[in-house]
């Protein structure tokens, strides 16, 4: 994911990705690392955030959708974010895709 920098950073922030389950009430958090620190961008400046979501392996089987967020850590809520083009959950989590969770052995 690439990330232009409208404006100075005044805040502690996290790239998240969630992991919400369709079939049960599992919600996974993970964070991600961006390659420049999001806090030193300057307005203009770009950072890009690459990254594996690792499964847990209790998840149950079946479809998850996946989200992406940017976390304010002082107040632990996710900014909402600006523009058109993209879903949004209640939180103001970025809907991404669905995904199929399988067993290996199956």
């Amino acid at each position: 994911m690439g990330i232009r920098c409208e404006e100075e950073i005044r805040k502690s922030i996290d790239i998240i990705a969630v992991l919400k389950s369709e079939q049960s009430k599992g919600v996974h958090v993970q964070s991600l690392s961006p390659k420049v620190s999001l806090e030193g961008l300057k307005p203009g400046e770009y950072s890009s955030v690459e990254g594996f979501v690792r499964v847990p392996d209790n998840w149950l089987e079946g479809i998850a959708r996946l989200y992406l967020g940017v976390k304010d850590k002082r107040r632990a809520t996710y900014l909402k974010p600006e523009g058109q083009g993209f879903e949004e959950d209640e939180n103001g989590l970025i809907y991404i895709g669905t995904i199929n969770i399988f067993s290996i052995e199956n």
